[in-house]
C-alpha cells in the first residue's frame, strides 16, 4: 500500500509541481475543531490542481473528521461536486456515511452508499444508514 501511495505522491506531485506556474489566488481556510495538522491538509488539498487526494494515517489522528470538513467545503463551494469515498472496510466506510447523514439531511446532499450484494443489512453500524443502500 505505502509504495503505491509514494508513486502516486509523486506522480501528482510532478504534475503539481508544473501547474503550478501559474499564478492563482491561495485560499485559506481554518477551522477551530481541527488541529494545525488537519487544516494544513485542507489547506492543501482546497489550493492544489489535482483533484485526486488520498489521505492516509494511524488510527485516531482525524482523517474522517478531516474528510467530512472536506466534503463540506466543497459542497459549499462547488454543489455540483461529486466526491467519491473509498474506505478499506464496511465499518469505516459505514462511519463516514454516519458523519455525513446530519449534513447530508440539512443541505439535500445526495449521497450513495455501495454494498457487496452479499452483505446483510443486520450488519450497518447504523440503521439509519439504511436508506443510502
Amino acid at each position: 500500500m505505502h509504495r503505491s501511495v509514494d508513486m502516486f505522491e509523486k506522480f501528482f506531485t510532478k504534475m503539481y509541481n508544473n501547474n503550478n506556474e501559474k499564478s492563482k489566488k491561495i485560499k485559506t481556510y481554518e477551522n477551530y475543531t481541527l488541529n494545525s495538522m488537519q487544516n494544513s491538509v485542507i489547506n492543501n488539498i482546497i489550493n492544489s490542481e489535482s483533484s485526486i487526494h488520498i489521505i492516509y494515517g494511524p488510527p485516531g489522528t482525524g482523517k474522517t473528521h478531516t474528510l467530512i470538513e472536506m466534503i463540506k467545503i466543497f459542497y459549499e463551494e462547488k454543489r455540483n461536486t461529486k466526491i467519491l469515498l473509498t474506505a478499506p472496510s464496511n465499518y469505516a466506510s459505514d462511519l463516514l456515511c454516519l458523519r455525513l447523514l446530519d449534513y447530508c439531511q440539512k443541505t439535500n446532499l445526495k449521497m450513495i452508499r455501495l454494498n457487496p450484494p452479499h452483505r446483510d443489512p443486520k450488519d450497518l453500524l447504523s440503521n439509519d444508514i439504511i436508506k443510502f443502500c
